[in-house]
């Protein structure tokens, strides 16, 4: 058995080695729209592993809002403006200025309707 005080490292390393090794997930209470939110946003908003999972979210359920207004966002951090521009066409609804000031819009708005399902 390694010591790993003889190899520089302290028992604590060892935690963080372990928890950077374990599966990131969503928390479970999220609705899938915003899981793929969540994936994009530990993806840095950028394209990556991270933004493949949330794009396969939303297109697990197109035609419905919440999945295609993130699906919107997607194409957008893709650089995919004209794919972009017909998803946010198709939801009937205009980007924010910046993404990460549209990642805050429909995270925001995504909560409103978490919150209005919860309380029927």
């Amino acid at each position: 058995v390694p010591n790993p005080e003889s190899e520089g490292l302290a028992a604590q390393d060892f935690e963080v080695i372990g928890a950077m090794a374990s599966p990131i997930q969503p928390p479970s209470d999220l609705s899938p729209p915003q899981q793929a939110l969540w994936w994009l946003k530990q993806g840095n908003l950028a394209m990556g592993p991270e933004w493949q999972k949330a794009h396969e979210i939303c297109q697990a359920r197109e035609g419905t809002h919440a999945y295609d207004l993130v699906h919107a966002l997607a194409h957008w951090i893709e650089g995919d403006t004209g794919n972009a521009a017909y998803w946010y066409r198709r939801v009937g609804e205009k980007r924010a200025e910046n993404i990460a000031a549209e990642w805050q819009r429909i995270s925001a708005a995504l909560a409103r309707q978490a919150g209005s399902s919860h309380a029927k």
